[in-house]
């Protein structure tokens, strides 16, 4: 016997001739979109804080961040994680704004306070984000603000244990932050930690967070080549929203140049007149020529490599495992200078 459905079941008919949304609508282009919420998640002291500042600096001032366009939107920051000195030392690296124009200020918040010449809001209140009611605050709050970024730092401060690690709580949690981010029209940047299980490196505490979330960005710090700070940023969308690998490098606590360790930043030609420029009489590594020319090994290997074939540099001595270099035509005056350098010296007598 057939059993029909529960009458509180209600089904739509899919008309697979509509013509899907694909567009987007870009907070930050290529990284954050408008409306959605953004799992921003790393390692202790990995830079997190000071990426988060500096981002959110660009966007309150309208200003390209790496390269990518910003819609220029007011931002509410909630500080429940570090201590106020700790944020204000990564706000201040945010650079002054040109705009002389006045900020438009809500004087019946006394815990906001504007940063510099940007509107950039900073609660240091504690916060319950995992409470309906105060998540209509924030929300009330965003409306008022018309903010476009709402960050949150971090996660594990402003909710629960049992929200996190009990999937019964985290699946209404993220819903809630879902219709919260629609009535508000602001993304949630969410800051929280990266923990591996079984060998993998995902978002710490439930699945359900992260599965909840519409971007996930882990950020990852390292040392480059060049022994310079190196940030990867791994953009995870899910449906529309694209999965794209960011790499940055940090020349200076809150400055961010685009970078990719797979690309050379230095034309090759510059590479090889450089080199060729650096060669004297004296034989120099692969590695000092690096220092020197300030791009990558394989680049420099490369480019003396064209020399030698060009006749126009010699291989010199090996140092350990190392090849050097030299101008051709040096070598004779290398191994007279060598030779002078191993004669006993004149009895003084």
């Amino acid at each position: 016997m057939r059993i029909p459905p529960p009458p509180d079941f209600r089904f739509e008919y899919w008309d697979t001739r509509r013509t899907p949304n694909h567009s987007i609508t870009w907070l930050v282009e290529g990284l954050l979109p408008k409306g959605c919420i953004a799992l921003l998640s790393s390692r202790p002291h990995a830079g997190a804080l000071e990426f988060t500042a500096a981002l959110c600096g660009a966007i309150a001032d309208g200003l390209d961040f790496v390269g990518m366009a910003t819609a220029k939107s007011p931002i509410l920051w909630f500080a429940c994680a570090h201590s106020r000195a700790e944020t204000e030392d990564a706000l201040r690296l945010i650079p002054p704004s040109n705009d002389d124009s006045p900020l438009r200020f809500d004087p019946m918040v006394q815990e906001y306070g504007e940063v510099g010449a940007i509107p950039l809001y900073v609660c240091y209140s504690p916060l319950q984000l995992d409470r309906q009611e105060t998540l209509d605050e924030v929300v009330a709050y965003a409306k008022s603000f018309e903010a476009g970024l709402i960050v949150v730092d971090n996660l594990t401060a402003c909710t629960q244990g049992g929200t996190r690690h009990d999937g019964h709580r985290a699946r209404p949690f993220m819903r809630s932050l879902l219709e919260a981010t629609a009535q508000c029209g602001a993304t949630f940047l969410l800051l929280h930690h990266l923990a591996k299980f079984g060998g993998l490196t995902r978002p710490a505490d439930h699945p359900e967070l992260a599965s909840g979330s519409h971007v996930l960005l882990n950020l990852e710090s390292g040392i480059d080549k060049w022994k310079q700070r190196l940030l990867r940023l791994s953009a995870n969308g899910s449906g529309r929203y694209p999965s794209r690998t960011h790499f940055f490098r940090v020349n200076e606590p809150g400055r961010y140049v685009s970078a990719n360790p797979e690309d050379e930043p230095i034309p090759v030609g510059t590479v090889y007149e450089r080199t060729l420029e650096r060669l004297n009489n004296h034989p120099k590594t692969v590695n000092q020529l690096c220092e020197e020319n300030g791009c990558y090994r394989v680049s420099v290997d490369m480019a003396a490599r064209q020399l030698v074939r060009a006749g126009l540099a010699v291989h010199g001595p090996k140092r350990g495992r190392s090849f050097t270099y030299l101008l051709a035509g040096a070598q004779s005056a290398y191994d007279d200078a060598v030779r002078m350098a191993k004669r006993p010296s004149p009895n003084p007598e």
